[in-house]
C-alpha cells in the first residue's frame, strides 16, 4: 500500500430496520469472505494477521493492547471472524491476502498517526494490506493504543466498518467542533462526512458503536464532538455494541449463528 493511499485510509479510520452501522461501500475494498481460502466450511472466515512485534519492541503498553484488541473481537465475533494471528516471518509467501499491522509505510518512513482501510483491498494480490496503530502516549497525529477499544475500532474497519461520526447524517446526532482537532489529524480529514458512494448507512446512528472514538481522542485534549441528545452515551467499553454484532454478521453470512455479541455485547 503506498503512502497515498495510507493517507487518506483515515477517512475511513482513525470511520434496515436495525438500529446502528455504517458500512463500506466502496469497489476498491470487499469483505474478507470473499478472498480465497479465507472461509471455512462451517462459514468462520479466518483473516490471516502478521503483527510486526519488533515495531513495538519500544512501546510495549501499544503491543499489549493491540493483543488485548484482537483477542477481544475474537471472543465477540466466535464462529463468524477470525483474526489468525500469524507466525510466518515472510507473511508474503502465505499465499492468501492478509493484513500487516506496523507502525510504518512500505518505505520503512513511520506514519505519523493511526491508519486503516474499509475491508479488504481487493488488488492486494496476496501482498498484504498495511494497518498503522501507534502510541500509546499522546504525540503527533494522536494515538490509537493506549487501550484495547481504540484498536478494536480499527479492527472493525479492516473487516468492512466505517466510523459511525463520518455518518453523512451525523450532524442530526452529533454537533462536531473542527476548530478542536489536532492540526496533525485535522489533514487527513478525520471527521469529514461521508459521500454517497463511501458509505452505507444500515440504520440509525449508534453512539455505542465500536467505530465511535473517545470525544477528546483528537482534539489535543479537547472536546472534538458532543452527542446532541442530553441522554446518548457514546461507547467506552473494549466490545462490540448489539447493532455492530448484527450488521457484522449480515455482511459475513452469519446469520444463523449465535454469536458472543449476540448475548453480551455493549452496553
Amino acid at each position: 500500500m503506498t503512502r497515498t493511499l495510507a493517507a487518506t485510509a483515515v477517512l475511513f479510520a482513525a470511520f434496515a430496520v436495525s438500529n446502528g452501522a455504517v458500512w463500506n461501500n466502496d469497489a476498491r475494498y470487499t469483505n474478507w469472505n470473499v478472498a480465497p481460502g479465507l472461509k471455512d466450511r462451517n462459514g468462520l472466515t479466518k483473516i490471516p494477521v502478521f503483527l510486526e512485534d519488533v515495531a513495538y519492541r519500544a512501546d510495549p503498553t501499544c503491543l499489549a493492547s493491540i493483543n488485548k484488541a484482537i483477542t477481544a473481537m475474537n471472543a465477540d465475533l466466535q464462529g463468524c471472524i477470525m483474526f489468525d494471528l500469524m507466525t510466518t516471518p515472510t507473511p508474503s509467501s502465505l499465499g492468501k491476502d492478509f493484513v500487516w499491522i506496523s507502525t510504518k509505510f512500505n518505505n520503512g518512513t513511520e506514519s505519523d498517526t493511526c491508519l486503516s482501510v474499509p475491508g479488504r483491498i481487493a488488488a492486494q494480490n496476496k501482498q498484504g494490506q498495511r494497518l498503522y496503530i501507534k502510541g500509546s502516549t499522546a504525540a503527533k497525529g494522536g494515538h490509537c493504543c493506549a487501550t484495547e477499544r481504540p484498536v478494536m475500532r480499527f479492527l472493525a474497519h479492516t473487516i468492512g466498518m466505517r466510523n459511525e461520526f463520518n455518518r453523512a447524517d451525523r450532524d442530526s446526532y452529533l454537533k462536531v467542533t473542527p476548530e478542536n482537532v489536532d492540526p496533525a489529524v485535522a489533514q487527513y480529514g478525520m471527521y469529514t462526512k461521508l459521500a454517497p458512494g463511501q458509505g452505507q448507512n444500515l440504520g440509525r446512528f449508534d453512539h455505542t458503536s465500536i467505530t465511535m472514538a473517545e470525544n477528546t481522542e483528537n482534539g489535543a485534549g479537547k472536546t472534538t464532538f458532543t452527542p446532541i441528545s442530553t441522554t446518548a452515551k457514546v461507547g467506552n467499553k473494549p466490545k462490540l455494541s448489539l447493532e455492530d454484532c448484527f450488521h457484522i454478521k449480515n455482511q459475513y453470512g452469519c446469520t444463523t449463528m449465535t454469536l458472543p455479541c449476540d448475548t453480551d455485547a455493549y452496553p
